[in-house]
């Protein structure tokens, strides 16, 4: 589901990587030592404090316990590798573009977001695949969408 991983890391798991951003990026902006920082997600208090701030901004924080059920995407498929290899590149901007190009953001700042809309379970740079294995899932509200979504992501997307 969308916002899977990050809400994942807010309940003391998730991808390594992602934690480690995380940490790093929280360590950088907090006087607090590393180690209470990754505390505050192992014990359930980054993800208490995140729920709070939902609420803060009239948002239900309850949905964060089931997100794919409040805001499913009409279509939901798997992205294929188009070759086997060495995954060398997944440009972020890339990306970005093509989950904008679905609703996940906004040109202006009038624009709705859909937040049912995007792309999860991105492969990872160093990751071995296959031909036709799964390099990321994409949420999209038609079949078009979804498509012409893939054909963006896969441009910024490098196997060898």
């Amino acid at each position: 589901e969308p916002g899977g991983e990050a809400l994942d890391c807010l309940r003391g798991g998730g991808p390594e990587d992602l934690r480690r951003i995380v940490l790093d990026l929280a360590a950088a902006v907090s006087q607090s030592p590393r180690s209470d920082l990754a505390r505050h997600l192992d014990d359930g208090s980054a993800l208490a404090r995140f729920r709070d701030l939902v609420a803060c901004q009239g948002g239900d924080p309850e949905c964060l316990d089931r997100f794919a059920l409040v805001h499913p995407a009409p279509v939901v498929r798997d992205v294929p590798s188009p070759r086997s290899g060495v995954v060398r590149r997944v440009d972020a901007e890339t990306v970005g573009r093509a989950a904008n190009s679905l609703g996940a953001g906004r040109n202006r700042a009038e624009d709705s977001v859909d937040p049912a809309v995007g792309f999860d379970r991105l492969a990872k740079v160093g990751e071995e695949v296959a031909a036709g294995q799964p390099v990321a899932r994409v949420h999209a509200a038609t079949a078009t969408d979804a498509d012409a979504a893939t054909a963006r992501f896969l441009q910024g997307f490098t196997c060898e």
